[in-house]
């Protein structure tokens, strides 16, 4: 809040979750119709989402340097640091986009959520100072629905092309 009314708080908030939301079913679906259109590897959609993802990145220092050396400044161990999240980062670009082939967008979304709930309870149990019970018996309710979320059969083609026709 910037020191305005909690009514202009929520109308702002609302704006953004809507924003937000839009955005995400947007690239959800739009990556999966791309996914099921044009076949490929995951390697090969990894370095093509990564590529584009660099291409923007690349502009964005161009218009906007940073005032400060972000990177690791000639430390080796802020170097490491940094590959080693570039790798994590290509290993889970991966493992999404190899997914994406196999499962529906719906079981996509379930199964990322229910980990970042799984994580986040993780945290709760082994980080956090104070544990509040409800929060660790939301949080395990969570992730115990999202691991009993199963996919839908998927259609048949000639079902889709002719309705009409019996399989």
């Amino acid at each position: 809040m910037k020191g305005g009314s909690t009514t202009e708080w929520g109308a702002d908030s609302l704006f953004w979750c809507v924003v937000w939301y839009s955005l995400f079913v947007f690239d959800q679906v739009f990556i999966k119709a791309i996914v099921d259109k044009y076949p490929a590897s995951g390697w090969e959609r990894t370095l093509y989402q990564n590529f584009f993802a660099g291409v923007v990145s690349c502009m964005g220092l161009i218009y906007s340097p940073p005032t400060t050396i972000i990177a690791a400044n000639g430390n080796l161990m802020g170097w490491l640091v940094v590959l080693a999240s570039c790798v994590v980062g290509g290993t889970l670009s991966f493992g999404g986009m190899s997914l994406r082939g196999d499962v529906t967008a719906t079981m996509f979304t379930v199964l990322g959520v229910g980990c970042k709930m799984f994580s986040i309870l993780l945290n709760e149990v082994f980080v956090e100072a104070t544990n509040n019970p409800s929060r660790l018996m939301v949080l395990g309710l969570a992730v115990l629905s999202s691991a009993m979320y199963q996919q839908a059969p998927k259609r048949i083609a000639t079902k889709l092309a002719n309705p009409q026709a019996t399989v």
